[in-house]
Order: structure tokens, then sequence, then C-alpha cells
């Protein structure tokens, strides 16, 4: 049992220093995906914003709005809001006070532009993808999709996504954002990022393959380091028959494993022995 001792204490090693090395990576990945959350969001309103600006500088006339009702103290926002256009004439709108704290931008008479200018000029989701990966993909790899969601005068949704089949899977960050008077544009971004694995440098990888790696070296060569650790590290000491009474002595320890039985007039290393003839003492 002695001489396994030494590959399972260097294996029960190998597996503590990879496991604490490989949670030492899940941290800093999840300190990582917090950052990139940051960045993605960061990068997906840039993108969202430069198309809204686009249009924005288109010259239109847009239709009359108004607001009506007590307004929030906290974002001074009405109950409802009022519309004339030439589609559906005069009508009452109530506004979703929640889609307004995620509105790109803050201003009625901005957002009354936009409103016109998305029934005219509609928003291309490929394009916002698009532009959104130019701008992240300069920071961190990953992968996006975005749904947009548009609701018209007539409280008729439409749905049109870009990179659709990343929405049935799981994914690392989803982002909102509305745009228009009644934030009538719902823009939704989902982004997936590196496995942990796909994540690490080489760097990473040469620094948990080590261990394993010496590992193997040393269960390879072990009797080998075993010879060399026994001859430099551990005393020989040669227990002599005249120590101790002949009729006491039996058995002494030779160097290098060897046993010398006295009763026997035998030397035994292993399972090999070698009989000693009688000499006579002079």
């Amino acid at each position: 049992m002695k001489k396994y001792i030494v590959p399972i204490i260097a294996i029960i090693s190998c597996l503590c220093i990879t496991i604490g090395y490989v949670a030492h990576l899940h941290r800093n990945y999840e300190a990582q995906k917090v950052a990139w959350n940051t960045i993605a969001q960061v990068t997906f309103h840039e993108a969202l914003l430069a198309e809204v600006n686009k249009r924005l500088e288109i010259p239109l006339f847009h239709y009359r709005s108004e607001e009506a009702g007590v307004r929030s103290t906290k974002r001074s926002l009405p109950d409802s809001v009022r519309i004339m256009s030439q589609g559906y004439g005069s009508r009452w709108y109530k506004l979703d006070k929640k889609r307004f704290k995620r509105q790109l931008i803050e201003g009625g008479s901005v957002n009354s532009a936009i409103s016109a200018l998305i029934d005219k000029y509609p928003y291309s989701v490929d394009a916002l993808k698009h532009r959104w990966d130019s701008l992240l993909n300069r920071k961190l790899r990953a992968t996006t999709a975005v749904r947009y969601v548009l609701t018209d005068l007539g409280e008729h949704r439409d749905t049109t996504f870009a990179n659709r089949d990343y929405f049935a899977h799981s994914i690392d960050s989803s982002l909102v954002s509305y745009i228009g008077y009644r934030c009538e544009a719902e823009f939704i971004g989902c982004v997936h990022y590196p496995s942990l694995w796909g994540a690490c440098s080489p760097l990473n990888w040469a620094l948990l393959l080590l261990p394993v790696l010496l590992l193997a070296l040393i269960l390879i060569y072990y009797p080998q380091i075993s010879a060399v650790i026994r001859r430099r590290f551990i005393k020989k000491e040669i227990v002599h028959v005249a120590d101790a009474p002949i009729e006491r002595a039996k058995v002494y320890q030779l160097p290098d494993g060897m046993l010398f039985d006295v009763m026997a007039h035998s030397i035994r290393k292993g399972n090999e022995a070698f009989h000693l003839s009688p000499q006579s003492v002079n």
C-alpha cells in the first residue's frame, strides 16, 4: 500500500489545483459578463439612437398631439394622450408608464416627430442589428439578435426579427428600449457571449493543463523518481549481528531492502533468497 501513497497524493493534488483554477476562471468570467452587459447596453442604445437621428433629419409635418390626465410627479407623465391623425382622426391612447422608464429619448415634441416618422420611414431591424454588431464587435465577441415590435395608431402589433433563432435559446443579456410618443416602438436586443471555455485565452488553457501534464509525468516515471528519492533522502542503516545476542537476533535489515535471516543462514531481497554456507570462527 505504501508504494501507492505518492501517486494517490499526486492525483488528489492535481484535482484540487484544477478545481480551484476552474473556480477562479468562473468567477472572472461572471465578472466579465457584468462588464460585457454594460458594453452591450451602451452600444445597443448608440445603434438605435443613430437610426433615430438619421430619420429626425428628414423634414416632416406630423400630426398634432396633446396630453390629458394627472401627471406623474416622478417623470411628469400624463395618464393618456390624444393624437389627431389623418387615418384615425382624433383618438385617446392610454400610456404605459413602465415603458417610459426605458424610453430612449425624453421630450414630447421629439417623440411626437418620431411617431410620425415611424409610419412614413419604417425601421429596418436588420440595419439596426448590423450597426449594433459593428459597434459591439470592436470591444468584445458576442452573437446578437433583435426583435422589433411596432404598435400602430390602430393598436395593431407588427413584429419583426433579426437572427430570430437566438430568441429560442438561452441568452446572457436582454436589452429593452422604447421610442415614440406612446412608446409604440419596442426594441429588444439579445446578446449571447462565448462560453467559459470559449472565452479562455491560450495562457488560461496552458495553466489549466499544466497540473494534468505534471501528474502524467509523475505516474509514468514514478519508479525512477521513487528510486532517486530513496537513494538521496532515506538513510541506509546496517544492523550488525554483533549488535545483539545471537539467541535474540533472527532477522536484520541490510541496505537496499535486503534482509539477513540468522536462523536460516540466508539473505532475502523481495521474492529471492540466497543461502549462505556456514563459516568457522577462528
